[in-house]
C-alpha cells in the first residue's frame, strides 16, 4: 500500500501533474477571454494565480483520499468526508486567490464585480478540479493494490513451488525412505499383517504429497488424515515413545486450510521432541472454531540442546510468511517455548 502522495513518485508524475494544470490553465484563459471583460494580461495572470494556488493545493487532497482508504466506510460517509473537504479547500483556494488578485489590481470597481458575481462560476471549477484529483488519486491507490495483490501472487506461486521442490525432496529424503522401508523389512518377518498396514500407510502418505502439491487449500479432515499417517509411520519407528493425540469436533472438519501447512509443525516435534528423547514424548493437537477462524494448537515436548543444535527455524518462517501471502494479516501464526514444551498456534480464516 502507498503511502506518500503519487505525484512526487519520480519526474514523469510530475510532469504531468504540471501538464494538467497547463491544460486546465488554458482553458481558463480561453473562457475568461470570451466571457468577461478581461484583457490578455489580465486572464493569464488570472489563471496563474487561480490555478497555481489550486495545483499546490491539490497535493494536500492527498490526504483525505488516504484516510477514507485506510479508514473504510460506507458510501454516504465516504461522500461526506469528500464534500467538507472540498469545501475548506475551495474557501482557502477563493479566499487567498481573492487576496493576491486584489494586491496586484488593487480594487478596481469592474474587477471587483468580476471577481463576486461569477463567484459560483469558479466554486463550480474548484468542485471539479477537487473531484478529478481525487479520483486520479484513488485510481493511482487502485492500481497500487493491483501491483502489490500481483506481486503478492507471484511470491506465493514461488513459493508454493519451493515448497513442492522442498516437499519432494523430503519424499524422497534416503533417511526417511530407509528408515520406513526399514521398519517394513523388519515387519514382514515378526508381523507381516502389520507390515503390509505399513505399506498402505507410507502409499498413502506419499500419494497424498504429490496429488494435493497443487492445491492451494483442502479440507481439515483430508489434512488432518495425512498427518496421522505420517505419524503412524513414524510411529513404527519411535514405538511407545511416540504418543500423539488429536482433540476436535468433527463438525469442522470441512473448513479449509493452506495444503501441507501443518506437515513441517510435525516434523520438527518428531525431530526436536522424539527424536533424542529418551522418555515418551506427546505430541497434542486441539483444534477449536473460534468465530470466523480455525485455531489449531501443537503442543510438544522440546529439548533446548537439540533445539539449539538443529534448529535452523526455515520450515517455520515458510508457514508464516506463506499464511501472510494467503490471508494478508488476518491470519496468525505463534510459537512459543513454554518451561519444556513448545506450542506452536496457528489462526486461520474461514
Amino acid at each position: 500500500m502507498i503511502t506518500e502522495n503519487p505525484i512526487f513518485k519520480n519526474k514523469q508524475s510530475i510532469i504531468i501533474y504540471l501538464a494538467f494544470w497547463m491544460v486546465f490553465g488554458t482553458l481558463h484563459v480561453s473562457l475568461l477571454l470570451n466571457y468577461t471583460p478581461l484583457s490578455v494580461g489580465k486572464a493569464v495572470m488570472d489563471s496563474v494565480v487561480y490555478n497555481g494556488l489550486f495545483a499546490i493545493l491539490g497535493l494536500g487532497i492527498w490526504f483525505p483520499v488516504i484516510h477514507t482508504t485506510n479508514h473504510k466506510s460506507d458510501f454516504v460517509s465516504l461522500l461526506i468526508h469528500h464534500i467538507s473537504a472540498a469545501l475548506i479547500i475551495q474557501f482557502i483556494w477563493l479566499a487567498i486567490g481573492l487576496g493576491i488578485t486584489i494586491l496586484i489590481y488593487g480594487e478596481p470597481e469592474y474587477y471587483r464585480d468580476y471577481l463576486v458575481e461569477p463567484m459560483p462560476w469558479r466554486l463550480g471549477m474548484g468542485t471539479l478540479y477537487y473531484f478529478v484529483i481525487a479520483m486520479i488519486y484513488h485510481m493511482a491507490i487502485n492500481n497500487s493494490k493491483l501491483q502489490e495483490r500481483s506481486m503478492a501472487e507471484v511470491k506465493l506461486k514461488k513459493l508454493v513451488k519451493e515448497t513442492e521442490l522442498n516437499m519432494l525432496k523430503w519424499q524422497l529424503n534416503p533417511h526417511f525412505l530407509f528408515n520406513s522401508l526399514n521398519s517394513i523389512s523388519s515387519l514382514t518377518i515378526t508381523h507381516p499383517e502389520k507390515a503390509h498396514e505399513m505399506i498402505i500407510l507410507l502409499s498413502d502418505f506419499l500419494r497424498y504429497s504429490l496429488a494435493h502439491n497443487k492445491d492451494e487449500k483442502t479440507s481439515l479432515k483430508s489434512e488432518i488424515e495425512n498427518i496421522k499417517s505420517y505419524l503412524e509411520i513414524e510411529q513404527v519407528r519411535f514405538g511407545d515413545k511416540l504418543i500423539c493425540n488429536f482433540e476436535y469436533n468433527s463438525d469442522i472438519e470441512n473448513m479449509l486450510i493452506p495444503n501441507l501447512i501443518l506437515q513441517p509443525l510435525y516434523e520438527n516435534a518428531i525431530k526436536y521432541g522424539v527424536q533424542d528423547s529418551i522418555e515418551a514424548t506427546a505430541i497434542n493437537t486441539t483444534i477449536d472454531k473460534e468465530e470466523n477462524s480455525l485455531v489449531i494448537t501443537i503442543t510438544n515436548s522440546c529439548n533446548d540442546t537439540v533445539y539449539v543444535k538443529k534448529g535452523s527455524g526455515v520450515g517455520l518462517r515458510n508457514i508464516e510468511e506463506r499464511l501472510a501471502l494467503i490471508y494478508g494479516n488476518r491470519a496468525h501464526f505463534s510459537r512459543l517455548k513454554q518451561d519444556d514444551n513448545f506450542i506452536v498456534k496457528l489462526k486461520i480464516p474461514q
